[in-house]
Parts: C-alpha cells; structure tokens; sequence
C-alpha cells in the first residue's frame, strides 16, 4: 500500500455512504497540512461545519476551499503575470480566445483550469510545498477541463485522494464547447480516464448506503445497475404510486418532508 500508486485513489461513493464524513474521520490536528476542496458552496459550509464539530474549531493545519476560490487565490493570482482580480462566470463568445477579460482584471472561470494547466505548471510544486495532502469531495461535480484539472493532480508528490458519486452527477463546473460532453454518460470511460490519469479506483470502501434500505437498494441493483449496499435494516416496501390526490397527500405530509431535511445535508 505504500506505492505511488496507492496514495492516487478515487473513492467511487454510493448515495448516502458518508462521501464528507470519510474525508472528515481522514482529518487530523496534528502538524500535517491539509486541503480539502469542494464545488458547492452549500458543501464548502458542511465540510468546515463537520471540522469544527469534530475539532472544535478549523485546525491551523486545515484548509477548506470552494473550487473555483482555490484555484484564483492559491494558483491563479501567485502565479500569473497579469493582477487578476477576480472571476468572471459569464460565459464568453465562443471566438474569444483570452482567458482574461479584456482588461485582464478578471479570469473566465470555464477558461481558468485549462489556462492553470498550459500555463502555470508550477502550480504542482506549489500544492506540494504547501500541503502534506489533498482531499476533493464531491468529484462529480468538476466537468470538461476542471475534471483534467483534478486528473492532473496525480503527478503530485503527496496523497491525493477524490471522493464522489458517477451517478449523482448533477451540477456542472464548467464546460468547454464538446469536451469531455459524454463522459458522466459512460462508467467505463469515466473509469478508464481515472485510472490512465495514474489513480487507483475504488468502488468497495464507500459502497454502503445509511440512506437506502436493503429494498431499496436491491431495486437499485436490479433495475439501474448500480452496485449498492444498505448499511441498515430498516423495512420498506416500493410501489407506483399515480393517483394525483394520494401524491399531494404525500407531498404535504410532515413526516416525509422531515426525512427530506435530514438527508439533505448528509448528501451535500
């Protein structure tokens, strides 16, 4: 377990195994240095909630990032030639070629991993200096450049370990024209894209729901394709339910809506 190999790991995650809460109990207070980053806002929140509730505070040891925030504060404005300000998220024309607004006090954020990748290569050495170790939740979430981006990380000198769900793709980073359009269509290509990129895949760690009973995710099994483990035994039953009156009835009951709220944000 020692090999370089080894400490590259993508942990192919099933709804409600615990994606953030494994990145967490991974955490430590001692001197180790290291950076957890995440897509959302929503889950840059849960993850410094979930530190402090474990720590007691955020660690002089421990740095939390937004996506988009790491890569203009911590690669971005150290690195490049021009004083970037801050990000654009408009998208630009499709003929505008420049990375940069045009006067260069902003960065277009669907241009900003491509322009880190060809353009700032000693942005590795720089998350090497600075960190013993990287975490990114919710991989899922990162697309087209943004996914190589995360890919690239694997020539680093330290841990790197991804953790998110193929199938719970829903948000998009970014996106470049066509590229990398099929690629949360595809499993296998998803796959063989990780682990060309030099990282080990891991679909057993996390393949224990707390969410899904074992009904549920045997409906799951059979009739998506999904390989899902209920962590508990609760009872269940599936059914189709299309009377309109009986939905509504459903719909505004508070016993299902509290269910909602609590799973919510165990997932993000």
């Amino acid at each position: 377990m020692d090999s370089e190999l080894n400490n590259k790991k993508v942990l192919n995650a099933v709804a409600g195994s615990g994606k953030t809460s494994y990145i967490i109990e991974q955490l430590s207070n001692d001197n180790k240095r290291s950076l957890v980053i995440t897509y959302t806002k929503a889950n840059q929140e849960n993850l410094r909630e979930k530190v402090i509730k474990k720590f007691g505070k955020i660690p002089n040891n421990i740095f939390v990032f937004g996506y988009f925030e790491f890569l203009l504060r911590f690669i971005v404005k150290p690195l490049c030639p021009h004083a970037v300000k801050d990000i654009c998220f408009e998208i630009p024309h499709f003929s505008y070629q420049s990375p940069f607004t045009r006067d260069r006090k902003m960065i277009y954020a669907n241009k900003m991993a491509k322009y880190t990748l060809e353009q700032l290569p000693d942005f590795k050495q720089r998350i090497s200096r600075y960190f013993e170790e990287v975490y990114i939740d919710e991989m899922q979430d990162l697309a087209s450049d943004d996914f190589n981006w995360m890919l690239s990380l694997a020539d680093l000198e330290i841990p790197v370990t991804l953790v998110g769900d193929f199938f719970q793709s829903t948000f998009s980073s970014s996106r470049r024209g066509n590229h990398l359009k099929n690629l949360y269509n595809d499993l296998n290509l998803y796959k063989d894209k990780i682990e060309d990129a030099g990282f080990q895949f891991d679909e057993t760690t996390l393949v224990y729901s707390h969410r899904c009973t074992p009904v549920v995710c045997e409906f799951i099994k059979n009739e998506i394709g999904i390989d899902i483990e209920s962590a508990n035994s609760t009872s269940s039953e599936i059914g189709l339910i299309t009377n309109q009156e009986e939905i509504k009835s459903i719909l505004e009951n508070n016993q299902y809506l509290l269910i909602y709220q609590v799973e919510v944000p165990f997932t993000y």
